[in-house]
């Protein structure tokens, strides 16, 4: 895909965001508010930039309707949100009650990165709808001081080329199935482009077992199938709160290529 190409699909990318409608937040909202993965995802999140930075100024980008914002403000951090949809930043204000957040509504490529920069940039379900993760990450890289930090989740790679080991099954053929048109990487893939760009990727571990697990779902007909098969055993308490319990006990210490998603910490290294 040429740069002109790339561009042009970001661009359509974008657009279609910044149409959301307030009812479409809404139901993405219930969505982060009731799934477990969801849940501990944006823990994982909060506990990933308190490991690196114990107070600062903190931009969330793609925000939306400020699942993990609140949680970074509630941790005690000075945190901004920044999202292109209008829609989405309208359910936001309704979560964030009487806590003093500032919102930007924009798209960042079209932004022009401030004087002051940030201690951090967080980033969460925004990656994995860029096939040239670099693009994303150059232009956030921008926005933090030197020093500073990048936290953002993606999609293993390297956990679809452990699923096609294990279940002698052709790579293409599960990540089709598992993660459809979206972006993933492997830590190969970050560090080369960590190295030619005076970033230095400090950890990368997994954080959502059971969310598009490509050795559960390559299994499933398709991964509707087993989204739908999770949703409905999730609705169980039980079943959450163990899932809940997994997830934070056992899952957030595994090695990325057992995990579908992973959370990334970046460091810009001095100039």
């Amino acid at each position: 895909m040429t740069q002109q190409d790339t561009e042009a699909a970001r661009k359509t990318r974008t657009g279609h965001w910044s149409t959301y409608p307030t009812t479409k937040a809404r139901r993405i909202d219930g969505f982060y508010k009731t799934h477990p993965t969801d849940a501990h995802a944006r823990n994982v999140m909060v506990s990933a930039l308190s490991s690196v930075l114990e107070k600062g100024r903190v931009l969330d980008v793609g925000c939306g309707t400020g699942d993990v914002t609140v949680a970074i403000h509630d941790a005690g951090y000075e945190v901004t949100g920044l999202d292109i949809s209008k829609g989405m930043l309208e359910v936001f204000k309704e979560n964030s009650g009487h806590r003093d957040i500032p919102l930007i509504i924009g798209d960042i490529f079209e932004m022009k990165a401030p004087e002051q920069k940030f201690d951090a940039i967080t980033c969460r379900y925004v990656f994995s709808h860029y096939q040239d993760f670099g693009l994303l990450l150059g232009k956030i890289s921008e926005y933090v001081r030197p020093g500073g930090y990048m936290i953002f989740d993606t999609f293993a790679s390297e956990a679809i080329e452990n699923a096609s080991t294990l279940l002698d099954k052709p790579a293409d053929e599960i990540s089709s199935k598992v993660f459809g048109t979206l972006a993933n990487f492997s830590d190969s893939e970050l560090e080369k482009f960590c190295s030619d760009n005076n970033l230095s990727l400090v950890a990368r571990h997994a954080s959502a077992f059971f969310h598009r697990n490509p050795l559960f779902a390559a299994h499933a007909s398709d991964i509707a199938t087993y989204d739908s098969e999770l949703a409905a055993h999730t609705d169980h308490p039980e079943v959450r709160k163990f899932m809940s319990w997994f997830q934070a006990a056992v899952a957030s210490k595994l090695p990325s290529n057992l995990s579908g998603a992973v959370i990334n910490i970046v460091q810009k290294l001095p100039a």
